[in-house]
């Protein structure tokens, strides 16, 4: 790139300019002029050789004639090569960066000191450079270093020629740097109510691609294989377009558009992230738009939440449930419903079904805001209708993604119709610190940690010693502990009796623990009065 230098000042100090002087014509010095017009028009007359010599004849105007045009650029279109000013033809390249594992980014233009972008940070993408026409090799530097610094990467020379537009990705590793070339400019509108885009694979540990991006069952896109691409793929605009991701291994990931694609425009859409990914590493969907204002705006999409269900109610019978408008199906007490995807958001859960007498149950609640990319357990627990202060409860509580290790991660929930609040959790015999569960509640975020293996497990009032006993197997992994059913049932093997659901979050299987001897409500412990409130949603 050429360097552009300011006019030097001559050596006989500062040019200071002289402001034009404008005249303001007289009435009377316009009869003097008006005499001077014949004389004019008999210049005008006059041929070349009788014009004076100070006259300069510079050939055909190039305006055609016209006083006022403007040099021929009335003739036709003018062809944009990217050149300013009548300066030599130029490109356009932006920059987007794909790797979590490259940092943040600055690109340069071999040998020049004057960055092409800088600050490129995953999932971001710069506005358009100019760049010469020709071979131009390029260099990445971490960003917050200088131009004096040697280089991450050196890339091979990419040809340029007058007018590109082109959108430039950095993806892999520095040891296996991959580098994507894009054209920026759409040969074709997309159909109605889609935007164009290109699709690039580069989510790790997913298969070969199938996707559909529309209600429609039929794939919009297949066979994308990893580290591939697409072209002039057809995306619905709008919020609310669905788009299914699934791969050759039956793996599959959820999304649904919000606002922000424009219809009849053309995107680079980047399957980015880790299949098991947290934080930086989650997978997702990035979408790199149009250059607006001289910079690409960018949307990433995490995956729909997953929402679990548990049906911990004993009063509710052959209970047909809906979550955010998606079918969960028929559950009995202690049915658990694997992971499903629903829309993020406020997610309402509607409950129809049979008490225990027969009669018609319409319960329900919400579950809460759920965030894209988490994942959710939520139970459904209580009494139906009015009995004492205690009511139908929906209870949701985000769940850890990640496995814990050598301890296990467990969540503690309240559903029982019941029992005194809170309730104590004791674990062989000792009451935990600070783990008190009120009713339609839970144990904090993302659960506690626990050792594995056999335990006796309690439920009490806090300051005394457990009044329920049960005996399990703590497994190294994820669970659910659920308290539901009647604290105070006379018969502890009444169907509605208290009891807990052990839910393991991994294979989503629930065993039902059973009491130990001699387990039931101690003296003085009393159930919730009336005066006191029935509790809250967690997530």
């Amino acid at each position: 790139m050429k360097s552009l230098h300011a006019p030097q000042a001559s050596s006989g100090g500062p040019v200071t300019p002289r402001p034009t002087r404008v005249d303001f014509v007289s009435s009377s010095r316009r009869s003097s002029m008006a005499r001077l017009l014949p004389l004019l028009f008999l210049l005008a007359a006059c041929d070349d050789a009788a014009r004076p010599s100070v006259w300069i004849d510079a050939g055909p105007r190039p305006d055609g004639g016209y006083p006022f045009g403007d040099a021929g650029l009335d003739a036709g279109p003018v062809v944009d090569a990217g050149t300013d000013a009548g300066g030599p033809a130029r490109g356009r390249f932006r920059f987007a960066n794909l790797s979590s594992s490259l940092g943040a980014l600055d690109v340069y233009e071999v040998g020049n000191p004057l960055a092409l972008a800088r600050g490129v940070a995953y999932r971001g993408a710069s506005g358009y450079a100019s760049v010469p026409v020709g071979d131009v090799a390029l260099e990445l530097r971490v960003t917050g270093s200088t131009p004096a610094d040697p280089p991450i990467a050196t890339l091979d020379a990419i040809a340029v020629d007058a007018g590109d537009a082109e959108l430039v990705s950095f993806a892999g590793t520095l040891e296996a740097l991959r580098v994507v070339r894009v054209d920026d400019h759409a040969d074709e509108e997309p159909p109605l109510g889609s935007a164009y885009a290109t699709v690039l694979h580069e989510l790790g540990g997913f298969g070969t691609t199938s996707a559909n991006l529309d209600d429609d069952p039929e794939p919009e896109l297949s066979n994308l294989a990893p580290r591939g691409r697409a072209d002039r793929v057809a995306i619905p605009v709008g919020e609310g377009a669905p788009t299914t991701l699934a791969d050759d291994a039956r793996r599959s990931f959820g999304f649904t558009w919000v606002e922000g694609l424009e219809d009849g425009s053309t995107i680079t859409l980047a399957l980015v992230g880790e299949v098991d990914g947290v934080g930086e590493d989650a997978p997702g969907l990035l979408a790199i738009l149009p250059e607006t204002g001289g910079s690409s705006g960018t949307i990433f999409l995490r995956p729909d939440p997953e929402v679990a269900l548990l049906q911990a109610s004993p009063s509710v019978i052959d209970a047909t449930v809906e979550v955010a408008s998606v079918a969960f199906g028929t559950l009995a007490f202690g049915e658990v419903v694997a992971p499903m995807r629903v829309p993020p958001g406020n997610a309402y859960v509607s409950v129809i079904g049979r008490d225990l007498g027969g009669e018609s149950v319409f319960a329900g609640g919400t579950a809460g805001d759920l965030a894209r990319g988490e994942r959710y357990l939520v139970v459904l627990g209580g009494p139906t209708g009015s009995r004492d202060v205690r009511r139908f409860e929906v209870v949701s509580t985000r769940l850890a993604m990640t496995a814990p290790g050598t301890e296990a991660r467990a969540h503690v929930m309240h559903v029982s119709e019941d029992a005194p609040g809170p309730l104590g959790f004791f674990l062989d015999g000792v009451v935990l610190e600070d783990v008190e569960v009120g009713y339609a509640s839970r144990t904090p975020l993302p659960g506690i940690a626990l050792p594995t293996g056999n335990r006796d497990l309690g439920f009490g009032t806090p300051g005394s010693v457990a009044s329920w006993r049960f005996e399990t197997t703590i497994p190294n992994g994820r669970v659910a502990y659920v308290v539901a059913g009647r604290y105070f049932a006379t018969d502890p093997e009444a169907p509605d009796a208290f009891g807990v659901l052990a839910v393991d979050l991994d294979a989503w299987r629930v065993t039902r623990l059973a009491a130990l001897a001699g387990s039931g409500p101690r003296e003085g412990e009393e159930p919730p009065r009336p005066e006191e409130p029935g509790g809250g949603i967690g997530i």
